[in-house]
C-alpha cells in the first residue's frame, strides 16, 4: 500500500474544537440534551423568557454564583443536576447558537467566566467526594459488567474540569488581558498542593492506580487520562540541560556547591509527591496501554477500559466503532514520561523498562501500521460541536463518512510518534537496552514503519535503527543499503560515530543486570541525597561522610575571628597526639 506524503504538524494538541470533541463518547450523545434541560429548567426560574447570551456580565456572574451555591446542597441528585447545568455552560450554551463557531466562542467565554468565579475549586471538592464514595465503589465491584451509568457523576465533574483546563490552556491572540492573567494564575494553582496536600496531577494518577488495581472499576479512565494529559502539557516542562550541568558540577567538585538548594518548581513538587509510588503509576499506565493496544487480545483478567463507553444495553454497531476509537485515543498518554525532568526521567524510564515497556511498544508496531494511521475512527456528524447545532442524519454508511476527508487519523499518527520518541528515550546511550531491540527483532518491525511518509516519524524510526545497526551484522547492512542511506541523509552524526561498524562489539558484552544496577544505585543516591532529609530530632542519623560534613556551612559567632588563634593553640597545638590510641581505633 503506497502512502502519500502526510501533511502532519506535530504538536501537543490538535485544534481547539478537535480537543474538546475528543472528550465525548458517542454513547454520551443523549446527555447533551439532558444538560441543556437541567440548565433551562433552572435558568427560567431566574430569567423568564431570557437567554444566557442576552445577559450582561454582572448578571451572568450572579447566576453562576447561584449555581455554585447549589453544589453545596445535601441531596446528591440535586447536586448532579446543578453540575449538569454548569456543564451546559462550559459546552457553550449550544441551544442558543446556530453555528459551530458560535458554540466554540461561548464555550471559551463561559469557561473563563466559570474559572474566575471559583468553579474549578468547587468541582475539585466534589471530585474528592465522589472518589471517596464507598457505596459507588462497592456497587460497581458487585456488578458483572460496568456500564456508562456507573460513572455518571464522575463523568460530569471530569468533563467540566477538562473543558476549563483545555480552554484556559489554549492561548489565542484575541484573548482579553484578564484571561491572560487567569491563565497564569490557573497554571500556578494546578501545580500547587490541593486539599489533600498533593498537586492535582497526583490526584489523577491516584485515580489511575485505583482503577488498574480493581478497587474502582467504574472510574471513567478515558476522561481521567485526557485531563491528566492536559494538566501535564506545558505546565511541566523539561529543564534537563540545567539539571545535568548541576549534577556534573556536584560530582566533580562536591565541596564547592555546599548544601543543595532545591527550588520548589512545579516539577519538583510533582516528583516529590510521586517518588514513592512511581512504580505503581508507571505499571498502571502500561496496563492501560496494553489493554488499549489494537494488537492485544481480550483476556478475562484484563482491565475494562471501556467502562465509560458501554451503554447499559448490549453495544450496537455504532458502539463497536466507539470502542475502537477509545482504545486508540488512549495510546497517546504514553508520552507523559517525556515531560519529566532529566533526573526524574531516568527513574521513570527504568521502571518502564523493568515493566517490559520496550517489547510492549514493539508489539504495538507489529501490525499494519499504514492501516492503523489511515483508519477512520471518528464520525464527523456525531462529533462535538457539530452534533449540538445540526440535526443528525439517518445513520448509514454514506452519512457516517460525510465530512471526513482527512488522509490520516491525527490522533493515531500522534500516538505512533510519541511511542517512537519514548522508545528512543529509553534506549539512547544505553547499551543493554539497545541490545534488547536486537533480541526482540525490532529491525523488521521498524522498517515497516518507514512506509509512513511523515518526516518526524521516519526520523525517530531511523534513529532506532541507527542505534542497533552495528549489532545486526554485515549481511543485514548489505541487504538494507536503502535504509543505511536514509540514516546517513536524515540522522545527525558525530565525528567519532562508528554506528555502522562493529568495532567494539567483542569488547562490550551484554550485561543488562550490571548496567541497570549501576543506574539504579546512582538514582537512589540522588533521591536519598535530595529527598531523604533528616528531621531535627535527637534520633536523626549522624552524617559520617567527610566530604559532606566539610561541605556544610556552619554559622560561627561574630567574635570567632578575634579568638580563633587562641582556640587553635589551646585545643589543637598544645594537646599531645596520642598515637597509640589512634592506632588502636584504626
Amino acid at each position: 500500500m503506497e502512502c502519500p506524503n502526510l501533511e502532519f504538524e506535530y504538536g501537543d494538541a490538535d485544534s481547539y474544537g478537535a480537543e474538546l470533541s475528543e472528550l465525548y463518547s458517542y454513547t454520551e450523545e443523549p446527555e447533551f440534551a439532558l444538560n441543556r434541560k437541567c440548565f433551562q429548567e433552572d435558568f427560567q426560574t431566574q430569567v423568564k423568557g431570557g437567554q444566557w447570551s442576552e445577559l450582561d456580565t454582572s448578571r451572568q456572574k450572579a447566576y453562576v454564583m447561584r449555581l455554585l451555591d447549589g453544589l453545596e446542597v445535601v441531596d446528591r441528585n440535586r447536586r448532579l443536576r446543578v453540575a449538569r447545568a454548569i456543564l451546559y455552560l462550559a459546552q457553550g450554551v449550544f441551544g442558543e447558537c446556530e453555528t459551530e463557531a458560535e458554540v466554540l466562542y461561548w464555550a471559551r467565554y463561559n469557561n473563563f467566566l466559570l474559572y474566575q468565579m471559583g468553579s474549578f475549586t468547587a468541582f475539585l471538592e466534589m471530585l474528592n467526594m465522589e472518589m471517596a464514595n464507598s457505596q459507588a465503589c462497592s456497587s460497581a465491584l458487585r456488578k458483572p459488567a460496568i456500564s456508562l451509568a456507573d460513572s455518571t457523576a464522575l463523568r460530569v465533574l471530569l468533563s467540566v474540569m477538562y473543558l476549563m483546563v483545555e480552554t484556559i490552556r489554549a492561548e489565542k491572540e484575541t484573548d482579553l488581558p484578564e484571561w491572560r492573567t487567569s491563565r497564569e494564575t490557573f497554571r500556578t494553582e494546578l501545580s500547587s498542593p490541593v486539599h489533600s496536600e498533593e498537586p492535582f496531577a497526583l490526584l489523577l494518577f491516584t485515580m489511575v492506580t485505583k482503577f488498574c488495581s480493581g478497587h474502582a472499576p467504574h472510574f471513567p479512565m478515558k476522561k481521567v487520562l485526557l485531563l491528566l494529559w492536559k494538566v501535564l502539557v506545558h505546565k511541566y516542562i523539561s529543564m534537563s540541560d540545567v539539571q545535568i550541568k548541576k549534577e556534573e558540577e556536584l560530582e566533580r567538585c562536591p565541596l564547592s556547591l555546599g548544601e543543595e538548594d532545591v527550588q520548589e518548581t512545579p516539577c519538583e513538587i510533582l516528583y516529590r509527591g510521586m517518588l514513592y509510588n512511581l512504580p505503581q503509576y508507571m505499571i498502571a499506565l502500561l496496563k492501560i496501554l496494553l489493554a488499549a493496544a489494537p494488537t492485544s487480545k481480550a483476556k478475562t483478567d484484563s482491565i475494562n477500559i471501556l467502562a465509560d463507553v458501554l451503554p447499559e444495553e448490549m453495544p450496537s454497531r455504532r458502539s463497536k466503532a466507539e470502542m475502537v476509537f477509545t482504545m486508540i485515543s488512549l495510546c497517546r498518554f504514553t508520552s507523559i514520561p517525556s515531560f519529566m525532568l532529566w533526573r526524574t526521567f531516568e527513574y521513570v524510564s527504568q521502571h518502564l523498562v523493568f515493566a517490559n515497556c520496550i517489547p510492549l511498544i514493539l508489539k504495538f508496531f507489529n501490525q499494519n501500521i499504514m492501516s492503523y494511521i489511515t483508519a477512520k475512527n471518528s464520525i464527523s456528524v456525531l462529533d462535538y460541536p457539530s452534533c449540538t447545532v445540526h440535526e443528525l442524519p439517518e445513520l448509514n454508511a454514506e452519512s457516517l463518512e460525510t465530512g471526513d476527508n482527512n488522509q490520516f487519523c491525527w490522533r493515531n499518527l500522534f500516538s505512533c510518534i510519541n511511542l517512537l520518541r519514548i522508545l528512543n528515550k529509553l534506549t539512547k546511550w544505553k547499551h543493554s537496552r539497545t541490545m534488547m531491540l536486537v533480541v526482540f527483532k525490532s529491525a523488521p518491525i521498524l522498517k515497516r514503519a518507514l512506509k509512513v511518509k511523515q518526516a518526524m516519524m521516519q526520523l525517530y524510526v531511523l534513529k532506532l535503527l541507527k542505534s542497533q545497526t552495528k549489532y545486526l551484522g554485515r549481511q543485514w547492512r548489505k541487504s538494507n543499503m536503502k535504509t543505511m542511506s536514509a540514516i546517513y541523509q536524515k540522522v545527525r552524526h558525530r565525528m567519532n560515530d562508528d554506528w555502522a561498524y562493529g568495532n567494539d562489539i567483542d569488547a562490550r558484552p551484554w550485561d543488562f543486570q550490571a548496567e541497570e544496577c549501576t543506574l539504579r544505585a546512582n538514582i537512589e543516591a540522588f533521591n536519598s541525597r535530595r529527598y531523604d532529609k533528616p528531621q531535627d530530632s535527637e534520633f536523626a542519623p549522624v552524617d559520617n561522610c567527610l566530604q559532606s560534613v566539610l561541605g556544610q556551612r556552619l554559622e560561627l559567632p561574630e567574635d570567632f575571628h578575634y579568638s580563633y588563634e587562641i582556640w587553635l593553640e589551646r585545643e589543637v597545638f598544645s594537646q599531645p597526639i596520642r598515637w597509640e590510641e589512634l592506632l588502636r581505633y584504626q
